[in-house]
This record gives C-alpha cells, sequence and structure tokens, in this order.
C-alpha cells in the first residue's frame, strides 16, 4: 500500500490523529486564505477567459495528435508564467536547446506583432533584423533566469535528480522550501517514471505518476502543466486515472486537411474543469513557424 507523505507546509493543520482539523484552519484563518494561489496568466486569452484567468496550484493536462502543436503551447504557457515565477521545463523528447528556441521564438512573436521572427529568419541574420533580434534578447534575458529546461542528462547528473517524479518532488520542494514561487512543464506524462515502481506495468506507473503530479500542484502550490500522447480512441495514452487526476484537461484538436497550412484553426476541448465550467469549445489561430497560439 502507497503511504501517504503529509507536506510539512501543512503539518500545523494536522491534529493528533494526523486528520486535516478544521480547528486548527479556523484558528489559521489568515493563514489559510495567504496559501491560495491566484490565477497565473497562460497566455492565451481564451484559454484564460475558460479557466478564470488562468492556472493556479493545479495539474492541467494537455492532450493532442502528433503535430497539432501541444509542446509549442506548452513554450508559449512556460514563457508566460516565467514573467513571475522560475519555471521548470522538463523535456523527455526535444533537445533542450530546441526548447529554447522555440520559447524564444515564442516570446518575439508575443512582445512584437508586426515584425514576426522565424527560425529560419533567427538563422539567417539579415541586417534589417539584426535591431529587432537584438532588443527581443535583451527582453528575453529579464526572463531568462527564470527558465530552467531539464532533461534525462541534466536530472541524472550533478544534482542528482532522476528522470522520476520522486525527483521532480525533490527539485520542487527544495524551490519551496526557499521560498521561491514556480511552475512545472512536463513533456510527455508517459515519459516520466517512478523509482518505487519500478518494472510496473504501464497502467499502474501512469496512475502512480499522475496522481502523485496532481499531489505535488496542491501541496506545494505549484501550476503543473503536462502533456499526454492519446490513444486511438483519442484518450489520454496508457491510463484513465489520468483523467481523474487532473484537475483541467484540454484536448487540442484540428482538421487533419488542414495540417499543412501556415496558419491553422485550433480547437480546444475542454473537457474537465475542476474550479470551473467544462464542455467548452476555445477557437485558436496556431502558427508552427511562430511557434505560438493565439
Amino acid at each position: 500500500m502507497e503511504q501517504c507523505v503529509y507536506d510539512d507546509a501543512r503539518s500545523w493543520a494536522l491534529d493528533d490523529d494526523g486528520l486535516h482539523s478544521c480547528l486548527s484552519m479556523i484558528k489559521n484563518l489568515d493563514r489559510v486564505i495567504d496559501e491560495r494561489r491566484p490565477k497565473c496568466s497562460t497566455g492565451v486569452p481564451t484559454l484564460d477567459a475558460a479557466t478564470q484567468g488562468g492556472i493556479a496550484s493545479e495539474l492541467m493536462i494537455v492532450g493532442a495528435r502528433s503535430g497539432v502543436g501541444k509542446t509549442d503551447l506548452a513554450c508559449d504557457i512556460s514563457v508566460n508564467l516565467a514573467k513571475t515565477r522560475k519555471v521548470i521545463y522538463l523535456t523527455g523528447e526535444l533537445a533542450p536547446d530546441q526548447i529554447f528556441l522555440r520559447a524564444f521564438l515564442s516570446f518575439a512573436n508575443q512582445v512584437q506583432k508586426d515584425v514576426r521572427l522565424t527560425e529560419e529568419r533567427l538563422c539567417e541574420r539579415r541586417h534589417d533584423d539584426e535591431v529587432f533580434i537584438s532588443c527581443t534578447k535583451s527582453r528575453f534575458a529579464a526572463i531568462a533566469s527564470n527558465l530552467c529546461i531539464a532533461d534525462d542528462t541534466t536530472l541524472n547528473g550533478t544534482n542528482d535528480y532522476s528522470f522520476t517524479i520522486e525527483g521532480l518532488r525533490e527539485l520542487i520542494s527544495s524551490y519551496r522550501r526557499n521560498g521561491v514561487e514556480c511552475a512545472l512543464v512536463v513533456d510527455y506524462l508517459q515519459q516520466l517514471r517512478s523509482s518505487k515502481l519500478d518494472g510496473s506495468s504501464t497502467v499502474e506507473l501512469l496512475d502512480h505518476v499522475a496522481k502523485q503530479l496532481a499531489s505535488l500542484a496542491h501541496t506545494e502550490h505549484v501550476p503543473i502543466i503536462a502533456l499526454t500522447s492519446l490513444s486511438q480512441q483519442n484518450e489520454p495514452r496508457g491510463s484513465a486515472h489520468i483523467l481523474h487526476a487532473a484537475d483541467i484537461y484540454l484536448h487540442l484538436e484540428t482538421e487533419s486537411s488542414l495540417q499543412g497550412r501556415r496558419v491553422r484553426p485550433v480547437t480546444g476541448h475542454l473537457k474537465k474543469n475542476r474550479n470551473g465550467a467544462s464542455g467548452i469549445d476555445l477557437e485558436m489561430t496556431y502558427t508552427p513557424e511562430l511557434h505560438l497560439f493565439e
């Protein structure tokens, strides 16, 4: 049986039997209110509107078929979150420099609407782009220290955080113990492991990982965005518990005939929203070469 571990920050609310005491909470009402975090904007207006301002101490899971743009959406959200907190972006597929470039281009195209910067244009370094690129670098530098990208090599390095849910919990907890507000992006959920369930079935592992991500979001007051691949039935691949664990579940979809377009309409089906309305369709536009949702 899995052992419950209580967050030290909330130990003041436990009674002698280890239960959360309402008497302790009413005596510490100011503390309870202070621990409720305000919503953090995702930077995508339609998503912010549907979630009453963005994401707070919640687990938001984003599911989509390959090529629909869920990694770019995660980069867009990461850039916005990094304006107010440290963001740990865990990448299990793309290299850290690829995630960085997507985040940088997303930032450039969010702050400058009349000049659009693509990766090709960035690499060409045309003379008439130098001033724009230089200004964007300076602006991005203001949030760059807040955006940290980790992969299986960095998490297995000197910090001794393995590519596991337990390693992520220790990393996030270390920031929170030092008073650092942070957020976490997991790209992809199916690539996380657990040191406690080595050799377990895929379903059991994903059940555990999803449950622990939700617990981490709630106990450490951390916004978490986790991407998931989909099954043939268009459900999160591997475990039905992924949907149960999510506070918010956003399913991205676009017409296959539009995949080659420069600008694509994407529908975000808000299938679950624990703290608000669900069953809402969000209409967004996605420009792959800009790595930008609007």
